[in-house]
């Protein structure tokens, strides 16, 4: 890197942290840092950037420490990111879809804490990575942006929402379950009430069918998010997401498939009579979903799962019928 651009970025990083360094300001340095961390900054070259508040916080030790030296690009503590393996990234996703306000330094923190990486990685080289691996922890006023696990089977988001009127007026809700590498439907159904016995039945189905997942995100539904549905999965050691209702809350492609579903499917049709023929109709849909080309993959749902399938978990049937 050239010393005129080294100096551009110290300058840069001086002026974020200027504020707190000459007492002009009367909240605390820790408000200061996360207000500035909340928008975009110009650089000396004129590009938008938005520093993370742990690096707000460690621009402002640095320069403590060791003045605008400190600030320089090639400081001793290493500056450059560090890179993250597939299972990381992986455990990292995880991590937010359960804590969606964690920050990066708690995600670091919680990695160490459950082995995923050791103290070799500093905290600083893992939040630059984060910002490369465009994997910065989620503001609870922001969509999260799409992400998607290496494989098949390695996560299946699931949720329930709204399901449409019946000719007697009943109201239903559909419980649907998605691989998230593949974007395949693996189980959805229609159902009554407010009971777990409909989850249960689609993910029984789908265990049998499609295999069984490393993990499983429960959405925030009391119905798909239940004890039963835990024990069910200790029973097959598939690792329970437990989403808080701010990540459930947030667009993921579980959501997408709901949307797709509605603009493309329950618009156009008539009132259903039943419940039997609403889910006759939906598992048309869901074969015509399941084999059309994705705009995010460039693949069918359908042949972008079998690529790997001889890789997917499988267990005897009467395994799975004992879990349930």
């Amino acid at each position: 890197m050239e010393s005129k651009t080294k100096e551009k970025i110290a300058l840069f990083r001086f002026s974020m942290i200027a504020p707190v360094v000459s007492g002009t300001i009367k909240a605390s340095a820790d408000e200061y840092f996360k207000m500035a961390a909340e928008s975009p900054h110009r650089d000396l070259d004129g590009e938008m950037t938005k520093p993370t508040y742990e690096e707000l916080k460690e621009w402002f030790e640095r320069y403590r420490k060791d003045g605008l030296s400190g600030l320089y690009p090639s400081y001793k503590d290493n500056t450059e990111s560090t890179e993250l393996s597939a299972e990381v990234v992986n455990a990292i996703r995880k991590i937010k879809l359960q804590h969606p306000q964690a920050t990066g330094t708690h995600i670091y923190e919680m990695l160490l804490e459950n082995g995923n990486i050791d103290s070799s990685i500093k905290l600083g080289a893992f939040l630059r990575s984060l910002r490369i691996n465009d994997l910065n922890a989620t503001s609870p006023n922001k969509e999260p942006k799409a992400f998607e696990m290496s494989k098949p089977n390695e996560l299946w988001q699931s949720a329930i929402t709204a399901g449409p009127k019946l000719e007697d007026d009943q109201i239903v809700r559909l419980y649907a379950i998605l691989d998230d590498n593949s974007r395949m439907i693996v189980g959805a159904r229609y159902f009554l009430g407010y009971g777990d016995d409909a989850v249960k039945q689609t993910l029984r189905e789908a265990f049998l069918n499609c295999g069984i997942p490393q993990s499983l995100s429960l959405g925030s539904d009391p119905a798909c998010d239940s004890e039963e549905v835990d024990e069910i999965c200790e029973a097959l050691d598939i690792e329970a997401i437990h989403c808080s209702r701010i990540a459930t809350g947030k667009i993921g492609k579980i959501k997408r498939f709901f949307r797709t579903l509605n603009d493309r499917w329950l618009t156009s049709v008539p009132t259903p009579p039943d419940l039997d023929s609403l889910n006759a109709g939906l598992g048309e849909f869901i074969e015509l979903y399941n084999n059309i080309v994705h705009s995010g993959t460039n693949m069918t749902p359908k042949a972008r799962w079998t690529k790997s399938s001889q890789r997917i978990r499988r267990l005897p049937p009467e395994k799975i019928e004992s879990a349930f």
